[in-house]
Order: structure tokens, then sequence, then C-alpha cells
């Protein structure tokens, strides 16, 4: 036992020194003890925010685990591995999966909260305190205390890992550098939404649960048995939340708390997806702040998280931002994973007065730049002067900056630039982009605005020309509108006269794609409407029965298109007269109908009335009269007219040639049918 009057004696400052050297050497031997591969934790400072069990991501973990374990290079540089990702992906969890994993092979494991530049330094001066050294209590300021952690840490010839959690606002805490080590045998793991982080270190993008664990984490509560047979619902839940942890982690205490099947599961998340995505219940969540009694503890949801990326966006430019967000309002509704550029530039270049919000796509043009090659006088010097410039056409370039800027705050998913433009939304935020709007109202309002959109790109040349890749994607959009009608119950939708033209649009594209099911669903919600509402005189009633009763013939239900065809030529007689070129394509259509019920001589009388009428009032020469000349023939080589039939179609294919080219697709098929009755006369010499 040994008393000194002063801490600054000489002989205490020996002592000391003499019970710091042994207490560092009884350390070693304890090393020594150890096995080769494994270290005794000296500080294991993490939090308790881990899930009790962690499921998939395993090659994942083996790889960062083989990566922070790495020998330093020359430079002595540590290892930093840069986790970024859409909030509630998982990326906390793997960093904590990695800390539990690596414990045995550090002397110390650190946990940091990089939320901003103050909940950094307090997470040092705690760092501070747990290294439980004298001059660390004489240390005042926090950057002091931060700089003695890191030079005391790196100094250690053993391994340490310290992981920087949710560093999501670079572009507002910039100067996070001071706070990372410089050398040291330390592996650095730095989770972030902003993709601008991954410049610290080797970026890895952590990819979504669904085929990697996301199973077995909604299903962790059930038996093997129970697993198997609720696979398929399971596989369903999972990629309806877009393998997004965190939703799929609340999916599972959701319906553990309410104790229901995943089928009934699946039906409460599409009719109540606002109440089971919000649902955060303190007691379920296990993906929540540990509370430090200075504020209330929050489980941050991907919506939230996704709101406060949001906040980021153009802060000085509030007109911008309400702009983006109009935008990404419309997008929401789209089916999410793949949106294309096409999409919005289409729609700019087709409608009469696009949305206000597509301003922000313009081109920007330079008076000066417009007019250099042109002799300038006053106005024009005063104009360049001032730098007036003007907004003129559509940009790319300025589509794709705006989608980048997004795409770098984790506000959309994925983005491409080549050979277009495309990106995503995760299922989870689109939902999130479709509920936010709390007035119903609102919500319709945008929702008949993403309608306008496609409805206007599908009737345009861009849509009939485009390859079948492509019309699948806008399929995928329509059919997206759709649900989320059904899901918003849209009170004025698709198939209501108030929609007449948009739903009229996604109808015939339907059509035009084979799915003559969607197409009658909205043919005849128009009709019914057409005919509550309509006197037997309106255009749009003949129109809404012509739409209806093709999409029967098409599908081959020939008494039913029958029936409406009927109607149809009656009301356009009364209306329009009988040789009204609409009264003659309606003519021509029932006569159709009677021929492919092998009703011949039905379908011979208004072929042949169709085309007299159509050369007297439309001239021989009109590609109308050209289609009943091709009708007619085919209508006697069905009744073994072999000779007539050649006939009229020889004269049918010279007018054809002369008027729409030997090319048409018309004029070939005319050419085809010639040739094959022409064989099958001459073998049956005739």
């Amino acid at each position: 036992m040994n008393k000194f009057g002063r801490p600054t004696e000489e002989d205490f400052e020996t002592v000391r020194d003499v019970i710091k050297n042994m207490l560092e050497a009884s350390y070693g031997l304890l090393l020594a003890r150890s096995t080769s591969s494994e270290l005794i934790c000296e500080l294991y400072c993490v939090p308790h925010l881990a899930v009790p069990r962690f499921f998939g991501r395993q090659q994942l973990i083996e790889e960062l685990q083989t990566f922070l374990l790495k020998p330093q290079g020359q430079h002595g540089k540590p290892n930093v591995a840069v986790l970024q990702a859409l909030g509630g992906q998982g990326k906390s969890q793997i960093a904590l999966e990695l800390c539990r994993r690596l414990r045995k092979d550090c002397r110390g494991v650190f946990w940091l909260d990089a939320t901003s530049k103050a909940t950094l330094e307090r997470g040092f001066e705690g760092l501070a305190e747990k290294l439980n050294q004298p001059i660390a209590r004489r240390l005042e300021d926090t950057e002091s205390k931060t700089r003695f952690v890191l030079d005391t840490i790196s100094e250690w010839k053993e391994r340490w890992l310290m992981v920087y959690d949710n560093y999501d606002r670079p572009d507002v805490f910039t100067d996070i550098k001071q706070f990372l080590p410089d050398n040291g045998q330390a592996g650095i793991i730095c989770t972030s939404r902003h993709e601008a982080t991954k410049v610290l270190g080797r970026h890895v993008q952590v990819p979504s649960m669904v085929n990697d664990g996301g199973i077995e984490l909604l299903l962790r509560d059930m038996s093997d048995e129970e697993m198997k047979s609720s696979r398929a619902n399971g596989e369903d839940i999972v990629r309806r939340l877009g393998g997004l942890a965190l939703a799929i982690e609340q999916a599972a205490a959701y319906i553990s708390f309410n104790r229901m099947t995943l089928p009934h599961f699946i039906d409460e998340y599409e009719r109540k997806k606002g109440k089971v995505l919000k649902y955060m219940r303190e007691e379920l969540w296990e993906y929540q702040k540990r509370r430090d009694g200075s504020e209330q503890s929050e489980a941050f949801s991907a919506f939230t998280t996704w709101e406060m990326s949001f906040e980021q966006m153009e802060r000085r430019d509030e007109t911008r931002k309400d702009h983006i967000t109009s935008f990404l309002n419309v997008a929401a509704f789209l089916e999410p994973s793949h949106i294309g550029s096409y999409l919005f530039e289409t729609y700019f270049a087709e409608e009469d007065e696009p949305f206000p919000w597509l301003d922000m796509f313009r081109r920007p043009r330079s008076l000066l730049d417009e007019e250099t090659d042109s002799d300038t006088d006053s106005d024009t010097d005063q104009a360049s002067s001032t730098h007036t410039c003007e907004q003129t056409g559509w940009s790319t370039d300025q589509f794709w900056s705006t989608i980048e800027r997004l795409h770098r705050l984790s506000l959309v998913q994925s983005i491409e630039k080549k050979p277009a433009v495309w990106f995503s939304i995760h299922p989870v935020i689109s939902d999130w982009l479709q509920l936010r709007e709390r007035k119903r109202s609102i919500r319709e309002r945008i929702l008949r605005k993403t309608i306008r959109l496609m409805s206007v790109v599908v009737k345009s040349s861009f849509a009939e020309a485009a390859h079948g890749s492509r019309r699948q994607e806008l399929l995928a959009h329509l059919d997206s509108c759709q649900t989320s009608s059904r899901y918003i119950k849209l009170t004025k939708p698709l198939g209501c006269t108030y929609m007449r033209e948009e739903t009229n649009s996604f109808g015939e594209f339907y059509a035009r794609q084979g799915k003559f099911e969607r197409s009658e669903q909205l043919y005849g919600a128009l009709l019914k409407e057409d005919r509550n509402s309509l006197d037997g005189s309106d255009r749009n009633l003949l129109v809404s029965m012509t739409n209806l009763a093709l999409t029967y013939w098409n599908q081959g239900r020939w008494k039913e298109a029958e029936e409406l065809f009927v109607q149809v030529l009656e009301t356009g007689k009364r209306m329009l007269g009988d040789e009204h070129p609409d009264t003659l394509t309606s003519m021509a259509n029932l006569a159709s109908t009677y021929r492919n019920q092998g009703r011949w001589k039905e379908a011979e009388e208004l072929f042949v009335q169709v085309l007299e009428t159509g050369k007297r009032v439309l001239g021989d020469e009109h590609p109308s009269t050209l289609t009943s000349m091709a009708n007619l023939a085919h209508t006697w080589k069905s009744q073994n007219q072999d000779k007539e039939a050649i006939l009229l179609m020889k004269r049918c294919l010279e007018l054809q040639g002369k008027i729409l080219g030997p090319q048409h697709s018309n004029t070939e098929s005319s050419l085809d049918s010639l040739n094959m009755w022409q064989i099958d006369h001459l073998e049956l010499g005739t």
C-alpha cells in the first residue's frame, strides 16, 4: 500500500506507469493463451439494435468479413466498406451481424451514430470514457477527445472494427473525414442512404431480400411444416413488399399480432396498405432506436426514411421541389420496376397542354446562342446583356440530371442512361407516394394525371411502332393504373363518361395487344353509362357500341357481336344516313360477322351494298372501297365462286399497288391470297 499527497508527485507517476505496464502485459498474456484465430474483445461498444435472428445475406456477409479482415497495404490505411441502400433495406442489421461475427477477431468493436456531427461527437465522447485512461478525463473539448480515441486505437497492434451508422446527409454533414481513422489495423463500416458516400471506400449496394432470406424472415415464427405449406403465399408477400427487410419485418409483426393467415394478410395488405405499412407498435418493432432520455425513440420505416431523404431535395428552390413532387407522385402510379423517360417525353410532345411541372425537363436555349448567326441590333444586345433565356423542347439531359439526383438520395431505386433513361421506384415507396397525400381528392387527381399521361402515350405513333418488350412495359403501366383505381376507389374511374377519352385509349391499346377481356371490361362499363345517360342520337353511344362489338368479334363471340352491330347499323342509318362512311363501316362489320358464322348469302348481300355505295360516295380508288372489294372477294371464295373471287382480287390488287404501294400490308395480304387461290384453282383444274 502506498499513499501520495498529490497525483503530480514523481513517485505517484512512477507507480502509475508500473501498473499501466502490468495491465498491458496481462492483456498480452490473455491474447497469448487464446487460440491464434480468436481474440478476447476488450471493448464491445455496440448498441442493442440487432434482431434476435439474422436471415439471408450470407454471401454478402462472408465477402464483407473477408474484406474487413484483409491486411492493410503498405500505407496502413483501414479497409472501408460503405453499405448503401434505401432506408429499411437492412444496412444496419448487416453491420450489426458483422460486429457480432468479427468480435472474436477484434480487440475492440465500436458503433457510432453518424446521423449528424452532434451525434458523432457524442459517440466519441462516450468512447473516450470507455477507454478509461486518465489523460482522457483531463480533455475538455470534443475535438481533443475525438483525436484521442482515434490516436489510441490506431496504435493498437490488434485488429479493431468501427461502424459509422446512418451517415445519410453528406451534403449537410460534410466534414466526416475528420472523424475517420487515417491508419491502424481497422475495418470500417459506413451505412448510408446517400450514394455520394461511396467515395469513402468500397461501395456495396445492399440488395433486396426477394431471393435472399426474405421468406425465412417473414415465416420465422413458423415450424418447418408450417413454413413448407405457407411458402407460396410467403413468397407472394415478400415480392409485394419488394424484398424490403424493414417492410418484411413489419409484415411479420402484423401477422403475428393479429394471428392471421398469410392469404388473409395479402387481402388486408391490398385493402389497407396505409394501415399495414404504417403499423409501428413499439412492442412489436425490432428496428427501433434505443431511448436515450433526451428524445422519444423512433422507429424509422421505409416511408419515414424516404421523407427524410426527400427533405434534402431542392431546399432553396421550392418551385422545383414542388415540380419534382408532382413528377414522383405521377410516376408512383406506374409500374415501378422500369419507368422510362420516353413516357414523359412522348406525353410532352403529344399533349397540347402538358403538365406544368414538365417544364423542368425542357431544354434551355439562350437567345444569345439563337441569334449569334444573324445580324444583331440593339434589342439583341440588350437580350444578351441580361442573359434572357427561353425554354424550348425536351431535354433528356435535364431528365437524367433530375433522376440521377433522386437516385443519389435513394428516392428512386435504380437508374440507367443507355440506351435510354430508365429508373425504378421501390414498390413500398411507390405505395407510400400514393398514400402520403391525406386528402382523397388529391390522390384521385394525381392518379387521373397518370392515367391521362398513359392514354396519350398509348395512342401515339410511338406506341403503335413499339416492339414487343416495350409494349409489355406499356401494358404493365396500364395495369398499374387500373389496379390503383380499384384500390383507392377512384370515384370517376376508367369506364365512366368523365374518363371517356382515356377509356377508349386504354381499351384500344389492350385490344391491339390481344387483351380483349380488359378491353371488354372498359368498353362494357362505358356503354352501360352511355345507355343510362345519353339519348339514342348521341355519336358517343355509337362509338361505345362499336368498340364493344369489335371486342366481342375479336374473341369469336359472333352472336354477341352481331347483336350490337345490328344496333349500331340501325342507329347509324337513322343518325347519319345510309351512305355515311361510318354507316358503311358498320355494315361491313356486320357482314364480316355473318361471314364468320358461315352465313355467306347474308354476308355477300351486305358486302355488295358496301362496295357499290362506297364506289359512288368515296370513289373506286378510296382505301375503304378497296377493303370492301377484298372482303367481297373473300366471301365469294368461301362460297367456291373461285373465278369471280380471283378476278375481283386481281382488280383489288392492281388498285392497291397503285394507291397504297406494293409494300403496304393490305397489298401484301391481297397478293398472298391471290397466289394461293390461283394455285388451288389450277390444282382443281377448273
